[in-house]
């Protein structure tokens, strides 16, 4: 991995305990200086709910219950590094079916490889996967 912008495209408390190797000072989320938040805009979740922070999406149980989808389809933001519950949990499932439609998504639209996970996907939720899908797209 190079060590580019945007492979430490967040800051504050990750940064902080890198370099320090100390414990984040907050932790709610990771303070972001303002223009690292234009770098890491979210592109799925406000078409959704409006929410245009990562910070405001966790807070609102809609958001995060879509942060999967924005994982899926977004790898501006280097998603592995935030070790948020809600986020942890939404990055699992994002990997899980990223390789269930991998051949799908890279014919879609250009994104690093998520990790291998295997697991079962919520047929529920297909839909919804490929609305976002063809917003993305578009």
């Amino acid at each position: 991995m190079s060590y580019t912008a945007r492979s430490y495209s967040i800051t504050g408390p990750l940064i902080y305990h890198i370099f320090n190797r100390g414990k984040a000072k907050n932790n709610i989320m990771p303070t972001v200086k303002r223009k690292e938040i234009v770098k890491n805009k979210l592109k799925v979740i406000p078409y959704y709910t409006g929410k245009e922070t990562l910070r405001e999406a966790l807070k609102d149980n809609k958001s995060s219950s879509l942060l999967w989808l924005e994982i899926l389809f977004n790898d501006d933001i280097y998603w592995k590094g935030i070790k948020y519950p809600r986020v942890r949990e939404a990055y699992v499932k994002a990997c899980v079916w990223y390789h269930n439609f991998k051949s799908l998504i890279d014919s879609c639209i250009k994104r690093q490889p998520l990790e291998l996970m295997k697991g079962k996907i919520d047929s529920a939720q297909t839909r919804r996967f490929q609305e976002a899908l063809n917003f993305v797209r578009n």
